[in-house]
Parts: structure tokens; sequence; C-alpha cells
């Protein structure tokens, strides 16, 4: 409420305090200007840009020259809170990630990883090419929070590439086992054109008899030699099935009992079927085998669906 108020015209009282009056007893509200709108800027850490699109505004301004930015008003999994005292020389940064994109949650870890590396943080204005503060990341982490950052970022990569091969968005749950971490860095590797090697002991196969089956065999005897199958292997992650064609070779195979395999094919007649069995041609009953995605003349007929 105005309980008194005086009219000036420059320096000096205006005889006319008529206007006064009118005022006094009265409650007025003065809002404040609003603050500036959004501005655009990148977010760089150690001269690698890693949001390229943040629209800031001011929300906040205090007596001590703290201002409060954020980019709330932009629609972006991605939000940022800066508390910043250009007079204190301070800053203190608030990240976050919404939403369940694979994508987003990669983006920010490897951000956050740059981050919490003790990084040199720079929010650079786009119109005129310069930064509106930098500072230090110099939060303290330990060595077994970054050792989890680079396994969530190792499996998010992964994730990533399962959702870009087979073309479909998977959702993934809030706990699950090793077991499923392993299985899509498994599957990953494949499509991604690596060699994945593991251990094998034993191979079972049904070998249709043809004109040539015995000479082929009969070469296989002595020695051990690799071993090469086709076919497609059907996953289920998190919900999704996927299906994409494997090649697994097995390293150093021969013929288990190969004189009753012998025996068997003198008996044999082409057409007949002749069950199989290979093992590792070592002493140690153990042997190697390599996957690697099979390639084929049409890549859209491999990719699984939902």
């Amino acid at each position: 409420m105005v309980e008194d108020a005086c009219k000036f015209l420059g320096t000096y009282i205006d005889p006319q305090q008529c206007e006064v009056a009118e005022i006094i007893g009265k409650k007025i509200l003065i809002p404040p200007e609003p603050f500036p709108p959004a501005m655009a800027y990148s977010i760089i850490i150690d001269d690698v840009t890693h949001y390229e699109y943040i629209l800031l505004r001011t929300k906040e301004r205090f007596e001590d020259g703290t201002v409060i930015l954020t980019n709330e008003e932009q629609n972006i999994p991605f939000k940022l809170r800066v508390q910043a005292n250009p007079l204190a020389k301070k800053a203190n940064f608030t990240f976050t990630v919404n939403g369940d994109s694979n994508e987003d949650h990669l983006k920010y870890s490897r951000f956050l990883k740059a981050a919490r590396a003790k990084g040199r943080l720079k929010i650079h204005h786009l119109e005129s090419g310069k930064n509106l503060l930098e500072a230090n990341c110099d939060e303290h982490r330990s060595s077994e929070y970054m050792e989890r950052l680079d396994s969530e970022i190792s499996f998010l990569e992964s994730m990533a590439a399962l959702e870009t091969y087979f073309k479909i968005k998977i959702n993934v749950p809030e706990r699950f086992a090793p077991e499923d971490v392993d299985l899509v860095h498994y599957v990953a590797a494949i499509i991604q054109g690596c060699d994945v090697r593991g251990r094998w002991s034993k191979y079972e196969a049904t070998m249709t008899i043809v004109s040539q089956t015995k000479k082929n065999l009969t070469a296989l005897m002595d020695k051990p030699y690799s071993l090469t199958y086709v076919g497609s292997v059907t996953v289920n992650i998190f919900g999704h099935s996927l299906t994409y064609p494997c090649m697994r070779t097995l390293l150093a195979a021969k013929l288990e009992k190969p004189q009753k395999i012998m025996l068997l094919l003198k008996a044999l007649e082409e057409g007949d079927e002749l069950k199989i069995v290979f093992v590792p041609g070592n002493e140690s009953g153990t042997g190697e085998y390599v996957d690697r995605l099979y390639k084929t003349t049409d890549e859209s007929n491999t990719n699984g669906g939902i």
C-alpha cells in the first residue's frame, strides 16, 4: 500500500501534487521486466562438442549477482541448470536426462564421462561465437565410478548398434542379469563384423550321403582341420526376437571314432543319412571356434522383428 508519495519535475518538487493524492492508500503492483528470451548455445568439454544446440534462458537473478539459467523450456531429453556468480567466479552445474532412448542415454553418458574426468566445460554462444562461461569440472569421482561409467557406455554402444542393424527400438528394463549384458555385447560384435571366439567340446551333425561323401570323409581321417557351417541364429533380447545369419568355424576339428564312420559308409547308400560327431583335435578335449556375420546378397532378409 502506498503510504506517502511525492511528484518531481526533474530534481524539483512539482507544485501540482494532485496525481499523488490519487494513489496514496492504494496497492500498486509493479511487475519486473521479463528476462530475455532463450538463446542458443553449444556445450563443449575439452574442445569436443557434446550438445550442439541448447536453448538457455535466465530464470532467476539474485542481489548477490547469482544467476540461474536453464533449458527447461526446450523439449529435449537433456536438461541443464547453471547457477553462476560472475562476481564470485563460481558456477555450479546440474545435468539430467529424461526418456528411455538408448541413443540419448549414450550421448549423456559420454558427456558425463568427459565432465567427471575433470575436463574444461564451455557454454558457447552460437550467434556471437563467444563463450558465456568456462569452468573446470573438478568434482572428484572414484575409479570404481569411472569403471562403471565405462561399462555403461560400452553397453549402450552395443544397444545402439542392435537398434541400428535391426531397425527397431529396444527398451532396457531397470533390472537385468549379467547374462543379458553378455548376449548384447556378443550379438553387437557379430553384426558389426567382428570375430567372436569361444570354446567348444563336441559338435554333432547329420550328413546326407552323396557320391563324394566317402572320398571327402576319408581325406579328413588323419589330421585336424577347420570345419565351417552357416545358419540363422535367433536370440531374445529384452523381449525382442532377433535373427541374423552367422558363420561358425570350428578350429582343429576331427571326426570322433573315424573307423566306425568308415564301416558305416560302406554299408550306406546315396541318400541315406549319417550321424557324425566332431571333437577337438587336441589332447585337452576343448577347442576354439570363431563366430562371424555371414554376408548374404540380400541383407534385408537378415533383420529380425519384434
